[in-house]
């Protein structure tokens, strides 16, 4: 169910005019032809923000929750045209930001494959082509419409 939401999710951040952090999405005819996307998990909630444009500005996103003790966690995401890295995290060993960034040419040979992880702060950065997310969205269409005929008979 998690994972039909978050597809869900993506379809919606392709088609709104505004992104979390108020960046604004490519305009209307572009939305689809993202080289890639990135999705952005924490433990209580997930977004999915498209790569720039070739020769277009990078952005940020930035990812603030408590923790347990109330201190606040935070996580800045930097999305430019070939991928993502973590740019600042307030956690205590700053490993995500250790890990570099994951393009679409070497997410398949990194060691973490196509994730930045911020273990301390719960938090998971994933990057996907365009293909793949569609690949997601047809699979869990798919899967949802077996199941719902699976529960009409």
């Amino acid at each position: 169910m998690k994972k039909l939401f978050a597809l869900l999710l993506a379809l919606l951040m392709m088609i709104l005019p505004a992104m979390a952090e108020q960046q604004k999405l490519t305009p209307a005819d572009e939305r689809l032809t993202a080289a890639g996307y990135v999705y952005i998990a924490t433990s209580n909630r997930s977004n999915w923000y498209p790569l720039p444009e070739e020769g277009a500005d990078p952005y940020e996103v930035t990812i603030q929750k408590n923790d347990a003790d109330g201190n606040v966690c935070e996580n800045v995401v930097c999305i430019t045209p070939e991928g993502a890295y973590m740019l600042r995290s307030n956690c205590d060993n700053q490993d995500c930001i250790d890990q570099g960034i994951v393009t679409l040419a070497n997410k398949d040979t990194r060691i973490l494959s196509n994730w930045i992880v911020c273990l301390p702060h719960q938090v998971i950065v994933e990057l996907y082509t365009a293909q793949e997310v569609l690949d997601m969205m047809l699979a869990s269409i798919t899967s949802s419409t077996a199941a719902s005929d699976n529960t009409a008979e």
